[in-house]
């Protein structure tokens, strides 16, 4: 996920020799997003939640299809008594029966209730999508702005380094007090 590149782009930040390597290792906000994109955990699961949020709609709308029962049976019966003498028979019956229902109030509201959870699980994956892109352009400005912040203060202490050295070469040749070098 996006943990060990931040810990890598903070290593090359915090070891000025590495500052080559990092630029070797920079990506592009789009290309970092993509991979946020295909490894995100919370992202996967609202696709998920998403895809089950869809299977609703398909089940709120079988409350309002018919339903087709097919039955059937086979018997055999065998009669043996003293009285009278053995007898054997067989019975079969199929029952093919069709049910639509003509008004059912709580199945058209199932179904219209699962239409609205199947637009909710669709906005919710669009909100995790645009929390994913506010997470990974603020890591991303972030390393950029620790990396301007160690150009800064790399520079700075180049230019205190330089002004450092200027002040003791004055004092050597007298035109600085001690007081005015340190």
């Amino acid at each position: 996920m996006m943990r060990p590149k931040i810990l890598l782009a903070a290593l090359i930040l915090a070891v000025p020799q590495l500052l080559p390597l990092s630029l070797a290792w920079s990506a592009n906000l789009g290309a970092i997003y993509q991979l946020a994109r295909d490894n995100d955990a919370k992202l996967a699961a609202a696709r998920e939640a998403r895809n089950a949020g869809q299977e609703k709609i398909p089940q709120g709308k079988a409350g309002l299809l018919p339903a087709v029962n097919l039955t059937a049976n086979l018997r055999h019966n065998e009669t043996d008594t003293s009285l009278s003498p053995s007898n054997s028979y067989g019975s079969h019956g199929f029952v093919l029966a069709l049910v639509q229902p003509i008004y059912r109030k709580q199945n058209l509201e199932f179904y219209e209730q699962s239409k609205l959870q199947a637009l909710l699980s669709e906005q919710q994956l669009k909100l995790a999508e645009q929390e994913l892109m506010l997470r990974v352009a603020g890591a991303y400005f972030d390393i950029l702005l620790a990396q301007d912040t160690l150009a800064t203060a790399q520079s700075q202490k180049q230019a205190f380094a330089e002004q450092l050295a200027q002040a003791r070469k004055s004092f050597e040749v007298g035109a600085a007090t001690i007081t005015e070098s340190r």
